[in-house]
């Protein structure tokens, strides 16, 4: 199979048709930045292949859904053994609006659930074993395995299996199988497939009576350190016990514990006094700075009520000076308002003079235009009429895609028929002259020396001599003929004519009524580009006739007059407001001075509603003032005696501590001696109890029964050892087989190799088919101790390989690469260009990149996502 192009349309960003043509067979890149829908392009191939139309479902094809809304279609025009097809698939989820179907030469060849097998079987799933999952490379996946479950491998052992043939035919027969099918289920018995010990085996069992002993065996051991230990715990217990209760050492806590107590009693009163000469200093400041303040308010209140009698006198003189001068701007004022309404009057008489010139001038204006409008409504109408003359005739008569299908399915029919009458039975009558009339096919005269085909037989008969019965052949294309036959049928029948010749002539006959569509609807937009009814409006609105008004200037002097009585009028109308602005600034200054002036009022009334009397807010003063001597006095004592007392004061934290740490002495010895009185009680309890069970003889049976169990349980594992080293050697026979079972692939990939990892051999397991390690002059290494990049590389060539495998197989397929490139370093890339263009030789590979300058030195047929035309039928 390979791709020659793709469509899509409402697939995530792209909500309008998107084409990818002119897919090359050999090397095609399509190179473009991020965002631009490579990726997109192919999760959509992905979902035409793999994905029924009905798997919206599916999570991978109801994200090909756009954020708008609508049907997700992707189509693919295919080429398989050399015949061109279209597979289209729309996707829904709404049952009715799902479609599939496979057209072959332009005709529908598959439909619905036919078209789904008909795809099935050309390129099958990966998960059913299909090579396109080996092949179509999804964009960061860089590894061979596709995932837990590997639906690859199944696809790469079916082509290693058609190119090299089963095991068994290798290896010589089944017996090999069937001795490891044996050896396979003695492991079972005591193995899982992990190789740990199979539940409830011999092997199982063994190891689990020896857990199980020696898990018994710890536990005594346990119980028996326990004990021991306890008896230590009770001797010490007993010992501290002794040493608390000791007469000596308890009078020593107490008599600490009052010492301690006395001391801090002594701090304690210190301090009360200490803290009541700190309050009668405090209170002395507090009476000073009291009587200071009532000073400084009384002194400020005075000096504000000299301030504000002095603000309110100066104020007063201002304000009458500001109401003179604003008494003269108001006459100003009223004189340019008379003014510049006597300008203004005289500007809407020339301004009315003006408009009835103009209405004049348009009226006789729109009576020309609604003449030369109802000329063009003539004309339009006359173009409508005939322009739904040609749409009947157009709606009537068959349309070209019905038409290119009668015509398509005539060809086909005629086709097979002339196919069916060639290679037929044929006759030529041959006669002596005036015999001719003797010899009739089917009742009728038979031209003599023309070739007649008989693809149903006849009857000829000859006057006087009987008749010849010819039977036709045997037909292989009958049911062809048939089909086309009713094919032709459904055409003819879809096209509302009674015959081909009569489908012919109303084609025609639409094609030339389509041209004089075309030419009355061209003709209607020049007469009426905005439609008929807008122009039977915009007729209604102008006048049929203009009635004469006399004594009216010509327009250039209602012009000139209307001019010269503007520029009166504003000049009038700038004269006015520069005398609006001289009052309104006399305004405003009168306004504000008269607010100054009624603030410094506000303000003495209140400066004389704090003093009350200014002469006896003075004498106030003078006595305030008289004081002050006395209350420093009463500070300086206050701050002497608190000084004295800080220089005694006893550390108070110091002695709390002590009394604390006395009591806490006192109170953990009578705690301490309560615990150790609780612990030897239960220790009392649980000796005796463990005394009476005689552990220590239990712990030596125990050891005896593990020692028997570990014996049985080293035998059965020497049993399984042997079984294994069975199984080993038995594997490296068959690897033998198995070498020769992946030589095929190891044949293609080796010259790939060499171009990209000079020296290198790769190892491959004959399982999975994967690569397992690389060995290089320098040394070898696992596959998973590989850079990403190498990873990459090695994944990239496997897959080439196994690409030719399938071209030599007979089932070449595309290869697909969404930026399977991104761990690759300047110098390897190089060398990956010249494997893929190498393979590209009889192999169609498609490289998607967002590295474009990168990729412009691979070469090959450039691609791109571009707009699609617009399709006519299939």
């Amino acid at each position: 199979m390979k791709l020659l192009s793709i469509r899509m349309n409402n697939v995530r960003r792209f909500t309008q048709p998107v084409e990818i043509s002119d897919i090359g067979p050999g090397l095609n890149v399509l190179a473009a930045p991020n965002e631009q829908g490579k990726s997109t392009l192919f999760d959509a191939l992905h979902a035409l292949f793999f994905f029924e139309a009905k798997s919206w479902k599916l999570k991978e094809a109801a994200t090909l859904a756009p954020h708008a809304g609508g049907n997700p279609e992707v189509s693919a025009e295919i080429e398989v053994e050399g015949k061109p097809y279209r597979v289209t698939k729309v996707f829904s989820s709404k049952p009715g609006q799902r479609q599939v179907s496979v057209h072959r030469d332009g005709h529908l060849f598959k439909q619905a659930e036919e078209a789904e097998d008909w795809i099935h079987a050309l390129i099958k799933p990966p998960k059913d074993g299909g090579p396109a999952g080996l092949l179509w490379v999804r964009q960061g996946v860089t590894t061979l395995q596709t995932g837990k479950e590997d639906d690859t491998l199944a696809a790469r052992r079916d082509l290693l299996s058609s190119v090299a043939g089963e095991i068994d035919d290798i290896t010589g027969g089944r017996q090999m199988e069937k001795i490891r099918a044996a050896l396979k289920g003695d492991l079972e018995t005591y193995l899982n497939k992990n190789g740990s010990p199979k539940k409830h085996g011999p092997l199982w069992q063994a190891e689990q009576a020896v857990a199980e002993l020696d898990k018994q065996k710890e536990e005594l051991r346990g119980k028996v350190d326990r004990l021991r230990a306890m008896l230590t715990e009770r001797r010490e217990l007993r010992d501290e016990r002794a040493a608390l209760t000791d007469p000596v050492v308890m009078r020593e806590r107490n008599e600490a514990l009052e010492t301690a107590q006395a001391a801090l009693r002594a701090a304690e009163a210190y301090l009360e006094n200490q803290a009541k000469a700190d309050e009668a200093s405090q209170t002395a400041q507090l009476v000073l700075d009291t009587h200071r303040d009532r000073i400084k308010s009384g002194e400020e209140q005075l000096t504000e009520f000299r301030n504000a009698e002095a603000a309110l006198e100066q104020f007063l003189e201002k304000v009458a000076g500001a109401e003179a001068q604003l008494a003269e701007a108001e006459q100003n004022l009223k004189k340019a308002k008379t003014a510049e309404e006597n300008a203004r009057k005289d500007q809407i008489s020339a301004e009315q003079t003006r408009d009835a010139v103009q209405a004049a001038e348009a009226g006789r204006k729109g009576a020309e235009r609604r003449q030369e409008l109802t000329k063009r409504l003539v004309d339009a109408r006359r173009h409508s009429t005939e322009a739904a003359t040609a749409r009947k005739t157009v709606d009537a008569s068959p349309s070209a895609p019905r038409m290119e299908r009668l015509e398509g399915a005539w060809q086909e029919f005629e086709l097979l028929k002339r196919a069916r009458e060639a290679s037929a039975a044929a006759i030529t009558l041959a006669v002596e002259p005036g015999q001719q009339d003797r010899v009739t096919l089917d009742g009728a005269p038979l031209e003599p020396g023309q070739r007649k085909a008989l693809p149903d037989g006849g009857d000829i008969a000859i006057v006087g001599v009987g008749a010849i019965r010819v039977h036709p052949a045997e037909q292989h294309d009958v049911v062809a003929l048939d089909e086309a036959q009713a094919e032709f049928d459904i055409a003819l029948e879809a096209t509302g004519c009674p015959s081909l010749q009569d489908a012919r002539k109303a084609e025609k006959a639409r094609k030339s009524a389509e041209g004089a569509l075309r030419d009355a609807n061209a003709k209607l937009k020049i007469s009426a580009p905005d439609g008929i009814q807008a122009l039977m409006e915009e007729i209604s609105t102008l006048p049929e006739t203009v009635a004469e008004v006399e004594n009216l200037p010509s327009q250039t002097d209602a012009d000139a007059m209307f001019r010269t009585a503007r520029a009166a009028h504003d000049r009038a109308r700038a004269d006015l407001e520069g005398v609006r602005a001289a009052f309104d600034a006399r305004h405003g200054e009168a306004r504000e001075f008269r607010v100054r002036r009624d603030e410094a009022q506000n303000r003495l009334d209140r400066a004389l509603g704090a003093v009350e009397d200014p002469a006896e807010k003075g004498n106030e003063l003078t006595k305030l003032q008289a004081q002050t001597p006395e209350f420093e006095n009463v500070l300086t004592d206050a701050q002497k005696l608190v000084q004295t007392l800080a220089v005694e004061a006893p550390d108070i934290t110091l002695r709390q501590a002590g009394a604390q740490r006395a009591q806490n002495v006192a109170d953990q010895a009578a705690s301490r001696l309560t615990e150790i009185g609780n612990q030897l009680a239960r220790l009392e309890a649980v000796i005796e109890i463990d005394a009476d069970l005689a552990i220590e003889e239990k712990q030596l049976e125990v050891e005896g029964k593990l020692e028997a169990a570990l014996s049985y349980a080293e035998q059965v594992q020497a049993e399984v050892k042997v079984l294994q080293r069975l199984d080993t050697a038995l594997s490296g026979a068959q690897k033998q087989a198995h070498d020769a079972y992946i030589g095929p692939i190891r044949n293609e990939l080796r010259p790939l190799l060499s171009m990209v990892l000079p020296g290198a051999e790769l190892t491959l397991d004959a399982d999975s088919v994967l690569p397992t390690g690389l060995s290089r002059p320098e040394g070898e290494d696992s596959y998973d101790q590989l850079s990403g990049g190498t990873q990459e590389q090695i994944a990239l060539l496997v897959r080439l390989a196994f690409a030719r495998l399938l071209a030599e197989s007979g089932t070449p397929a595309p290869i697909i690469l969404d930026d399977a490139i991104v761990y690759t370093d300047d110098d390897r890339i190089e060398r990956m260009f010249n494997a893929l263009t190498q393979q590209a030789g009889d192999m169609q590979i498609i490289v998607l990149s967002c590295r474009q300058k990168v990729f412009r030195g691979l070469g090959g047929q450039t691609l791109s996502i571009r707009q699609a035309a617009q399709e006519v039928g299939v």
